[in-house]
């Protein structure tokens, strides 16, 4: 049985997921309402799930299936670009931990506190 169709299906939702996780997200910092800190904080913490529980594992996915389907085809493990599109992926989901996922949380944190009449509008402003 091979499993190509669906490695590169698995590929495909991981990619649309990631793709749509970032236009939602950029979508949500565009509008997010600036008159009421309330109304900020639930569009901070609507960021903040929607890199928790969509971006972050489409991208995981797409690593993964990228990753056995260069295990599974001789062509990818004898192709230099594939190794660098592994590579490549790898550091991008390493950058999306620390740089988007991380600073969603802390962006919801603050604007959570905020909204609680708690923590420095100052430091939600950055």
């Amino acid at each position: 049985m091979t499993y190509r169709p669906l490695i590169k299906l698995l590929h495909e939702l991981g990619a649309i997921g990631v793709v749509g996780g970032l236009a939602a997200c950029l979508i949500l910092v565009a509008t997010a309402p600036t008159d009421s800190v309330v109304a900020y904080a639930a569009t901070r913490q609507n960021i903040a799930n929607l890199v928790r529980w969509l971006l972050v594992p489409s991208l995981a996915l797409v690593i993964v299936s990228g990753l056995l389907s260069i295990a599974f085809n001789e062509a990818y493990k004898n192709a230099g670009w594939a190794w660098i599109k592994a590579l490549l992926g790898i550091s991008m989901f390493e950058g999306t931990l620390v740089t988007i996922s991380a600073s969603s949380r802390r962006a919801a944190e603050l604007s959570a506190q905020a909204a609680a009449g708690q923590g420095d509008p100052t430091q939600l402003a950055e």
